[in-house]
């Protein structure tokens, strides 16, 4: 059974009078038209036709339009050329005059859920089998060919009977003599009989030469062989040879196993006392270096003038030895390599650049920090000198108001990291 289900209709308004009916698991389609309907139905030499389009193609197919009840109608069942693959199916019916179409339809969708195809598919039965065997057997020259099929539930067995055909007659090789060279046998024997052989060569290496009849010629069968002899007697004791010479050095062999731990020794004398530590010192003191001798030191109170340390007040440092030196600048200027580690304070009325110069005019050390503020009312901006580069936010390198600060940071050689108040 060709199951078609209708997905939807659409008429145009011309054809509101139109009205169709249909069975969802028909194979037809009804069209019907009530009264009053449109003068084309009953117009001389009017003819009704369906036009279809599926998946596989299109078509239109002719219908005969007849009473019912007063109305008129017509039922189109699609071919099997429009029901061959499953998919949507669209009809549309028209009516002609004269050969010209004067009325038609918006197109009725259809689906095809079950094609031709498909029911021709569950037709087919296509046996299963758990084994397949095959049985190949020779036959006599004469035989004809067999062949047969047999199976039941669960194999399916195929024999197959061959005619056998003689093989042919082997060449065996019969040395009749033997020649210094392949030309000198080819010059005595022309033409010789399948199996002829002859040995071409010298004692001891000497190759065999066979005549073969399907190439009218002597064929290369390789060296000339006798059979393994016995194995013979030992000989008689040769006499001593004389000395060879000296052979190379061997390499160095691998180092012995360790030998057992000696007795301990006597106890030594005990020496003189050695440079050590200076004698004395009070608490809190320092040992310092004290000229170039070894081991010359000394104790030392601990000052910020004797050994160069901060001075701390109630154990904190100084102001002036914990915080960043200051350093006024009033115009433009390039960064020198005492600024390293400074507060740059420019106290300009007139806009002011503060220029990094490469490493090979101020080879500052990486990690140098230098901080700038715009301590006046001119702009300040942050400039890099060629070969150099500045890294920010954005790629601002100007402070953005009075009284903010920036920060500069080399990370890298000609490479520096500005970060703060940019505007």
């Amino acid at each position: 059974m060709i199951t078609i289900r209708v997905l939807g209709r659409l008429l145009s308004p011309r054809s509101a009078a139109l009205g169709m009916t249909f069975d969802r698991q028909a194979e037809a389609l009804r069209f019907v038209a009530e009264p009053p309907f449109d003068a084309v139905f009953c117009a001389d030499g009017a003819e009704a036709s369906v036009q279809w389009v599926a998946p596989n193609g299109g078509g239109a197919d002719a219908i005969e339009f007849f009473e019912d009840g007063g109305a008129r109608a017509g039922i189109w069942t699609p071919p099997d050329e429009a029901l061959l693959c499953a998919g949507e199916l669209r009809a549309e019916l028209r009516i002609s005059v004269g050969g010209s179409v004067v009325w038609h339809s918006q197109p009725v969708t259809l689906y095809v859920a079950e094609s031709v195809e498909d029911e021709r598919k569950a037709r087919l039965s296509v046996p299963k089998y758990r084994e397949v065997r095959l049985a190949v057997a020779m036959l006599p020259e004469d035989a004809e060919p067999l062949a047969s099929v047999a199976q039941d539930g669960e194999h399916i067995d195929f024999s197959i009977g061959i005619p056998s055909k003689p093989g042919r007659d082997g060449d065996s090789p019969r040395i009749l003599g033997s020649y210094a060279t392949h030309e000198a046998l080819l010059a005595a024997h022309p033409t010789a009989q399948p199996g002829d052989a002859y040995a071409v060569g010298t004692a001891g290496d000497m190759t065999v030469y066979v005549w073969r009849a399907d190439s009218a010629g002597f064929a290369d069968i390789g060296p000339l062989r006798g059979p393994k002899g016995d194995k013979g007697d030992p000989g008689e004791k040769g006499d001593t040879g004389e000395t060879g010479p000296q052979g190379n050095k061997g390499e160095k062999g691998d180092p012995g196993a360790a030998g057992a731990t000696g007795a301990v020794g006597a106890k030594g004398d005990k020496g003189d006392a050695g440079p050590g530590l200076p004698a004395g010192g009070a608490d809190g003191q320092f040992i310092v270096k004290d000229g170039g001798a070894n081991f010359a030191t000394r104790f030392v109170t601990a000052t910020a003038a004797s050994v160069g340390a901060v001075a701390l007040v109630n154990g904190k440092a100084e102001p002036e030895a914990a915080s960043a030196a200051i350093v006024t600048v009033t115009g433009s200027r390039s960064l020198a390599l005492s600024d390293a580690g400074c507060l740059l304070q420019v106290n300009a009325s007139d806009a002011a650049t503060i220029t990094i110069p490469d490493s090979a005019a101020a080879a500052f050390p990486v990690g140098t920090e230098i901080e700038v503020l715009r301590y006046g009312a001119g702009a300040v901006t942050i400039a890099a000198s060629a070969g150099v580069t500045i890294q920010s936010v954005g790629g601002v390198k100007g402070i953005g108001a009075r009284y903010q600060a920036v920060c500069l940071k080399q990370l890298a050689p000609d490479s520096w990291w500005l970060a703060g108040g940019l505007g």
